[in-house]
């Protein structure tokens, strides 16, 4: 995870935010099986609406702000009931929700990382 990537997500999340996307968590983190970082987005708009309505509304964000360099098969989104944005959540609450919290734990939930950095959203926890 490059600095960078984060920064772009921080915004990405911050203008999600704005626009009254709500966010339970957010976190890049590196999957073991997949070998590869994807931003996660955990959002009870999946519960009221459903997973498509909050790809489109990421989608629409993302296209808006190119300079951020995140691709769209970047981003994954999870209902806030998941097992991995829970134990986010945890995590982030056990450190305060201040500042950028770096995960160096085996796992989150039940899936296998080889890290993590989750984002301060002090509100939505």
């Amino acid at each position: 995870m490059v600095i960078d990537q984060f920064n772009a997500g921080q915004r990405l999340v911050e203008e999600l935010r704005k626009i009254g996307f709500d966010l339970a968590v957010a976190f890049w983190a590196r999957p073991t099986e997949e070998g590869r970082w994807y931003l996660f987005l955990a959002t009870p708009i999946v519960d009221v609406t459903s997973k498509a309505a909050a790809y489109r509304t990421i989608g629409t964000t993302l296209r808006a702000m190119p300079e951020l360099g995140i691709d769209f098969s970047e981003i994954r989104v999870l209902d806030r009931a998941d097992l991995m944005a829970q134990a986010a959540i945890a995590v982030a609450k056990s450190k305060g929700f201040s500042g950028r919290i770096r995960f160096r734990g085996s796992s989150l939930g039940r899936t296998e990382v080889d890290g993590a950095s989750i984002y301060s959203l002090p509100e939505a926890a």
